[in-house]
């Protein structure tokens, strides 16, 4: 059984901390473009920090947490390449039935889902264009292509119950045990 460590998830911080670390994780409701479900960035801290600067102007909370998961009930099209060649299929399927209309991956997702063909309780991605080219070394000069040594992978679970140990991380003031 694969266990998916090191999630993290970057929320707003609203001086509620204690709300946080007992009802979270959250549920992605502003267009989430995996399908409705609780969106982590896969293991690099770097690209939590991206995300509460950027769409939280700098306040935020990253909170952490861990999944086990059967290897059958997970999606990765970032690391299995079988699985991102079936997904390619089902997207070219699906837009075939659809008169070739250029269907989005969430439109894919929730149609799998709706048909019964989507077994899996999360989704691993490699999510382009999240967070600057601080951590790109070229190949070549001047060149376009390059390594990424902080991609920006997250990972959607749709499944809660497999989703423990969720703690806030930073601010660091919200992690701290206190001794009086």
């Amino acid at each position: 059984m694969p266990r998916l460590d090191n999630l993290l998830q970057t929320v707003a911080d609203r001086d509620n901390p204690d709300y946080v670390e007992a009802e979270g994780p959250f549920l992605c409701v502003n267009r989430p473009w995996l399908g409705k479900g609780y969106y982590f960035w896969d293991n690099l801290i770097d690209r939590a920090h991206w995300w509460g600067n950027s769409h939280y102007d700098g306040k935020y909370m990253i909170c952490q947490a861990f999944a086990d998961i059967n290897e059958d009930e997970y999606l990765d099209l970032a690391g299995n390449m079988e699985q991102l060649h079936n997904f390619e299929n089902w997207y070219k399927a699906i837009n075939a039935s659809y008169g070739g209309e250029v269907k989005t991956v969430s439109f894919v997702i929730a149609k799998l889902i709706r048909d019964d063909n989507f077994p899996f309780k999360a989704i691993r991605v490699l999510s382009e264009n999240c967070g600057g080219d601080d951590h790109k070394i070229p190949f070549v000069p001047n060149s376009k292509s390059f390594l990424n040594l902080c991609p920006p992978m997250q990972i959607c679970i749709y499944a809660k119950d497999i989703i423990q140990d969720y703690h806030i991380i930073f601010p660091e003031i919200y992690s701290m045990d206190w001794c009086i």
